[in-house]
């Protein structure tokens, strides 16, 4: 199955979206600010983002920083 990079700031939202990826076979790689998922992205395969989430980079700037890479 697929890596998949998760990124969501509230920790229970996290943490259940995290196990239904995970119960569906896939590895998840968790990650509550930007500056984390930018540290685990290398080699996911597929990312899934809160677009509102708080720090200096929001959902949308984190997914074109990721784009570049």
């Amino acid at each position: 199955m697929a890596v998949i990079l998760l990124v969501e700031d509230d920790p229970d939202q996290l943490e259940l979206r995290a196990m239904t990826l995970e119960s569906a076979g896939h590895e998840v790689r968790r990650a509550s600010t930007a500056a984390e998922a930018l540290a685990l992205a290398e080699g996911a395969h597929a990312a899934v983002i809160d677009l509102r989430i708080p720090s200096l980079e929001d959902g949308v700037a984190l997914l074109r920083t990721l784009e570049q890479r």
